[in-house]
């Protein structure tokens, strides 16, 4: 379903028009998509966003709930934003279990309330809702992306991905994601992962400001085909709305708020560079009987002092990750440094089993 909302807020009251749903009709009329997979991209990117220099002030509220891996629902909550521009700008969270508000300001961003790791459910929510596609992939000239063609449940999708790059700035998220568009129009219909959120399917969608807002979000872990067939978060956007009048003293943080720390997240041909203990792991020897080949996905995160502090398994065989685990974790890096200081950060690991039994990781040596 695809409605366009047009809600305008007058003397305190709202006036929400819904303007009938497009038909099959109207969605043949739109332009032939790009064939070039890096315009694809662009294009994608911007039809499904909404931050832009071509943006207008907005306000959004959404409701989700988040379940454990036998559907049972662990927490409920709302996620709500007003926007003025990239560096004015209120985020607020609250669920039965978290409760936080973040400031964006020309000094950077600023927030109250739980200041505990906030939960990766919540930046999906958010990035989904709103910038999908993340604009570190946007900004390189010397990047290249592919077009898969790829069946996701009873459907057939053109997915996209990014395939190389020259830059050290795009994040390993960034690297392992693909972003699966409707046939007919740039609409962003499925998200792929390589981190706890294997697939986001993005449902019912409203044409917001020129942009595809999905109604409905469903996330899905990784893990095996009955892991993976629950999901983990369910979302639905309760409403949208133009800010036609702006509150500057909502805006305003308190004078207790904290700065935001930076999450850092680095490709993985960057922290290549790092290494400085990185022994391969050993081939277990179940899996050497059984001619057991595959590449596994890590996770990882890594201290300020270069250790290995989160480690988590995205995908590969369950005996070869349990082996690339146990001998990932006793990784060591140099030290990363942002503005001089030494910085936690996050990155992927592959590791790749090959036919002769030999193992290694993405394209760096062993020791």
């Amino acid at each position: 379903m695809l409605r366009q909302i047009s809600i305008k807020i007058f003397l305190g009251c709202i006036s929400v028009l819904l303007l009938p749903t497009l038909s099959p009709s109207h969605l043949l009329a739109q332009a032939a998509l790009p064939t070039d997979a890096k315009e694809l991209m662009r294009l994608a990117a911007s039809s499904n966003s909404l931050v832009g220099d071509h943006i207008q002030p907005w306000h959004i509220r959404a409701s989700f709930q988040i379940y454990d891996q036998k559907g049972h629902m662990e927490d409920q909550g709302s996620f709500e934003e007003f926007w003025v521009s990239p560096k004015k700008y209120k985020r607020v969270y609250e669920s039965n279990k978290f409760s936080r508000t973040e400031f964006g300001t020309e000094r950077g961003a600023l927030r109250t309330g739980s200041r505990n790791t906030m939960p990766a459910t919540f930046d999906l929510l958010r990035a989904e809702l709103v910038s999908p596609i993340p604009a570190d992939m946007l900004l390189v000239d010397h990047s290249t992306f592919a077009v898969d063609q790829r069946t996701i449940g009873d459907f057939s999708y053109q997915c996209l991905r990014l395939t190389s790059t020259e830059s050290p700035d795009i994040s390993s998220e960034t690297y392992h994601s693909s972003y699966c568009l409707d046939a007919q129009i740039p609409m962003i219909r499925v998200s792929l992962h390589s981190g706890d959120i294997s697939r986001v399917s993005r449902n019912n969608y409203v044409l917001f400001q020129g942009s595809y807002l999905p109604m409905d979000l469903l996330a899905y872990p990784n893990g095996n085909a009955r892991q993976a067939s629950n999901p983990v978060m369910t979302a639905h956007l309760e409403s949208v709305e133009m800010l036609e009048s702006i509150q500057e003293s909502e805006f305003i943080a308190p004078a207790n708020a904290a700065p935001v720390p930076i999450e850092l997240s680095l490709p993985e041909f960057v922290t290549r560079e790092l290494m400085i203990y990185h022994p391969a792991p050993t081939y277990p020897s179940q899996a050497r009987a059984a001619k057991l080949l595959g590449t596994v996905v890590l996770q990882a995160t890594i201290g300020a002092d270069g250790r290995v502090v989160k480690l988590t398994a995205a995908s590969g065989p369950t005996i070869l990750q349990e082996a690339s685990t146990e001998t990932v974790k006793r990784w060591r890096f140099k030290p990363y440094l942002l503005d001089g200081r030494a910085v936690e950060f996050k990155t992927t690991v592959t590791i790749t089993f090959s036919p002769a039994g030999e193992k290694h990781e993405s394209e760096s040596g062993s020791e």
